[in-house]
């Protein structure tokens, strides 16, 4: 005969689970590394997409369209397509790139 004193599935309740106790720093998930590519235009970026097998819906993967879009960023690698300091906010950008690329080290 089992024992009733173990929890099984289908029973209506469930000992607690004994866990230990958690800090505020232990819930907080980790910081995602991101890529930035900096591209002329948004052709230039699909074409990276395409090269390096990832897609350009990815969660991951941020196109440096603006300066706007950079802001915020903390933590990324930084990829410059070839050309793409012929796009027409380029100093910007390369400001907010640089930025990143100190934090990230």
């Amino acid at each position: 005969m089992p024992d009733r004193s173990e929890w099984r599935p289908g029973l209506k309740t469930q000992p607690p689970p004994s866990r230990p106790p958690t800090r505020l720093t232990d819930t907080t998930a980790p910081e995602r590394m991101l890529l930035v590519v900096l591209a002329r235009d948004r052709g230039d970026f699909r074409e990276w997409c395409v090269a390096s097998g990832l897609s350009e819906r990815d969660r991951d993967v941020v196109v440096a369209s603006s300066p706007e879009k950079l802001r915020g960023i903390t933590r990324a690698k930084i990829i410059r397509c070839p050309g793409w300091i012929e796009h027409e906010q380029a100093e910007e950008i390369r400001h907010y790139a640089h930025q990143i690329e100190r934090r990230s080290r």
